[in-house]
């Protein structure tokens, strides 16, 4: 056993979805809780997420100022978006109970379902979710 082992953060964190009605009450789909399993900043998964994220949004960039002389903001502002969901998308191993047709990218592409992209995204900053021990979210 590695003698840092206990400092280590873990390599993906559940996050317990939540319905958006101010009292945090567990979304729950056919009696089950509804969770997300995400892959955290210490995998490779994550890095290459962050790689892609990185890549994609400077090509858009670039694209955007070949086309004319300053950047389009709604093309960028789309860009972003979709780069954002891609991200998350590539991040996410697992949606548990709620079966949403296709899978994460239906769920974070389905507005009226944001806020479950919103603890997602809120679940991947807390580091804390990725350590033994650590709360979620």
């Amino acid at each position: 056993m590695d003698d840092f082992e206990q400092f280590y953060l873990e390599e993906t964190a559940m996050i317990d979805i939540h319905l958006p009605d101010g009292k945090k009450t567990p979304m729950v789909f056919k009696g089950k809780p509804v969770r997300i399993e995400l892959f955290g900043p210490a995998t490779e998964q994550h890095a290459r997420a962050s790689a892609k994220l990185n890549r994609f949004a400077s090509e858009t960039y670039l694209k955007s100022m070949q086309v004319q002389d300053k950047p389009d903001p709604d093309l960028q502002a789309e860009a972003e978006e979709a780069a954002n969901l891609q991200f998350l998308v590539d991040v996410t191993k697992e949606i548990h109970n709620f079966p949403f047709p296709g899978g994460p990218k239906g769920v974070y592409s389905t507005r009226r379902l944001l806020y479950m992209a919103n603890q997602a995204r809120t679940g991947l900053q807390k580091l804390e979710n990725f350590f033994k021990g650590g709360k979620t979210q």
